[in-house]
């Protein structure tokens, strides 16, 4: 009688992970697909979305613009925090500068921090009064 590691081994030995690939993803679809026929039995539903200024009789641009003009936010509120790490790093970098070259004033480096904080509050300004424009 055969022991149990050398059938194992026998068995490991003739399934190749290459021939096990397609039969295990082919029974993953069939499963995925009998869980969404389920789905479509009980009622499967779209989930509704509504964007502001636009309904049923809008015409296809006005309903393109306004995905648009979304995105458009979207896209400028990621921008802020982008702006928003980038003046830390520069903060964070500036006085780690003065920490470590001891000839550095402190009055040297707050320029660059006065200027780069101006900029992020021009963007956050910015980008408000164009959420409200838009919005």
């Amino acid at each position: 009688m055969k022991t149990l590691t050398s059938l194992y081994s026998n068995l490991k030995d003739k399934v190749n992970t290459a021939t096990l690939k397609p039969f295990v993803m082919l029974n993953m679809t069939a499963l995925s697909t009998s869980a969404a026929a389920q789905d479509a039995e009980n009622g499967f539903k779209v989930p509704k979305v509504t964007l502001p200024g636009v309904n049923e009789s809008s015409s296809p641009l006005d309903m393109f613009l306004a995905i648009i003009k979304y995105l458009f936010l979207f896209a400028s509120w990621i921008f802020v925090i982008f702006m928003a790490f980038t003046v830390l790093k520069t903060v964070i970098k500036e006085f780690n500068k003065v920490r470590r070259d001891e000839e550095t004033a402190i009055g040297d480096i707050v320029g660059k921090v006065v200027a780069s904080i101006g900029g992020l509050l021009f963007v956050v300004v910015f980008v408000g009064w164009l959420t409200a424009y838009l919005a």
